[in-house]
């Protein structure tokens, strides 16, 4: 190689790697502002770029929100080891328009946004995401958003209060989080009046969740002299496009304010959990929504209450869904109380059914197809739940508690997982299953069977792990494909894909294809 040709490909190397460490961008500093901190490298980092943390702890704002305005991906050590703190003070995140952002393994706590106050004759402004507020494409993955507060600002005199929109996010544009738990967020009116839309999140773009937990939101209208503030959404409030896979929405709560003249109206709730407007559409399948409640707020004709566990105006899909245990109260009134109207649902737009759905109480709603399990207020469906607690996995869930009919009478449509990464479907052997189902249970999540130690130990690389197995049910079924015989009862290898908690790196082909790959579980 000549001298000119060989430095000049000596210098592409060079540039290229020095393009590559100046495209990543590592936080060494827990402070605010300053050098190695994580402001200084939304500042610096190119569009494209990445920043990463060589710290775990808090970061705590100071100096008001992190505005990004380029596109970068920002790679956090974990949910429990990193916190933005936005101090009750400020939001945390401002997602601008035209960027793409990717925020992983971290939580957003602690932010406060206050609609701008307004004199008298003049709306106030709306406060709109406490933790985040995104008007640009956003991924979340593996983040926790609590106790962020969203609240409307103040009018003068007696004017109408603002309303909060989005206590954890509020999006406008495309908003995609995947094993995330929110919660412990709040939007709230001001006085007078004011209503908070989507405690949880409040999204007028597109909206998607893949194995999340929504759990403790609430929105919350606020007091007034005439007519009281609403509460939309406790969980979500949605006027775009709302897509909801494996997920748990669980005791939320949408309040309304109360009033306090003769004569006028307690705040009226709609959605406990979730909120669909008329110009929203929504799609759910494979979901738990359950304990979550809308209460109307007191006055001289109490507000009225409608759908504890949703309230849709809007089009509505659901197939393999648990919508059960929520309930609806209407507001007290000193000359007439409000309605309660559908404790778990209550729609006005198209609820359309695509099977296998559990609903504890259908009155106010309909669609609803053969394969479905169906109660009324007379005769309600009780899925027995257990706690929403830690169950394995990122996100909690609630356990479906034997003998419940929701174990086996479902279809999974495809998926191989429930909400924790475990496999689904498993046909316990011992339930019947319904018409036309797979024997996948219904809801977010998937009873696996019961492992019994058998003495089976296999060296997957690194080390000795022991194997799951299970024993055979009361007519000798088993559920997994590897079989192995002791002791003269046959006993089932107990297998989940690759990228499940409890995977073993022995893996084994059961199908064509890579959904075919399974892994040997571990006790």
């Amino acid at each position: 190689m000549k001298p000119l040709k060989f430095l000049v490909a000596v210098l592409a190397v060079c540039w290229a790697s020095l393009s590559s460490q100046a495209a990543t961008f590592t936080v060494t500093s827990l402070a605010d502002s300053g050098p190695g901190t994580l402001r200084q490298g939304l500042a610096a980092t190119p569009t494209g770029g990445t920043i990463q943390f060589a710290v775990t702890g808090t970061i705590t704002l100071t100096s008001g929100e992190l505005m990004i305005g380029r596109d970068v991906t920002i790679t956090g050590p974990g949910a429990q080891l990193l916190t933005i703190d936005g101090n009750h003070s400020s939001r945390v995140f401002n997602i601008l328009t035209n960027t793409t952002v990717n925020i992983s393994g971290l939580t957003i706590t602690h932010g406060l946004s206050l609609g701008t106050d307004a004199p008298s004759g003049y709306s106030p402004g709306p406060g709109r995401g406490g933790g985040v507020l995104s008007d640009g494409t956003l991924f979340l993955t593996g983040c926790h958003i609590s106790g962020n507060v969203a609240r409307g600002g103040l009018a003068e005199g007696n004017g109408d209060g603002g309303a909060g929109e989005g206590g954890g996010i509020c999006s406008h544009g495309t908003l995609s989080l995947r094993a995330c738990q929110i919660s412990g967020n709040v939007a709230e009116g001001r006085p007078y009046g004011g209503s908070g839309r989507g405690g949880g999140i409040s999204s007028y773009g597109s909206l998607m969740l893949l194995g999340c937990t929504l759990h403790h939101n609430s929105a919350r209208g606020a007091d007034s002299l005439d007519y009281a503030g609403e509460g939309l959404g406790g969980a979500i409030h949605n006027y775009g496009i709302l897509a909801l896979t494996n997920c748990t929405v669980a005791h939320n709560s949408a309040t309304g304010g109360e009033c306090f003249y003769f004569e006028d109206i307690g705040g009226e709730v709609q959605g406990g959990a979730v909120f669909n407007g008329s110009g929203g559409s929504g799609y759910m399948v494979g979901c738990t929504i359950s304990g979550n409640s809308c209460q109307g707020g007191d006055g001289y004709f109490g507000g009225h209450a409608y759908g504890g566990g949703m309230r849709s105006e809007g089009v509505f899909t659901a197939k393999n869904t648990i919508v059960s245990g929520n309930t609806a109260t209407g507001g007290t009134g000193s000359y007439e109380g409000g309605y309660s109207i559908g404790p778990d649902l209550a729609t006005t737009g198209p609820m359309i059914s695509q099977g296998f759905n559990f609903i504890g109480i259908t009155n106010h709603s309909s669609g609803w197809v053969a394969s479905d399990l169906t109660g009324s207020l007379l005769v309600p469906l009780d899925p027995l739940l257990g706690p929403l607690q830690d169950n394995g996995g990122p996100t909690p869930t609630m356990a479906l508690v034997p003998p419940s009919f929701a174990i086996d009478n479902g279809n999974s449509f495809g998926s191989t997982t429930d909400q924790r990464g475990l496999t689904r479907p498993v046909d316990l052997g011992d339930y019947p299953n319904a018409s036309g189902g797979d024997g996948s249970d219904i809801g977010a999540y998937e009873v696996q069977a019961a492992t019994v130690d058998i003495g089976l130990r296999m060296f997957d690389g690194t080390a000795t792990v022991a194997i799951a197995c299970e024993a055979p049910g009361a007519g000798g079924q088993l559920t997994s494909p590897l079989r192995i015989h002791k002791g003269g009862t046959n006993y089932g290898v107990l297998l989940v894909d690759p990228g499940a908690p409890d995977a073993t790196k022995l893996k084994i082909q059961t199908a064509p294809g890579v959904t075919g790959i399974k892994a040997l579980r571990k006790l």
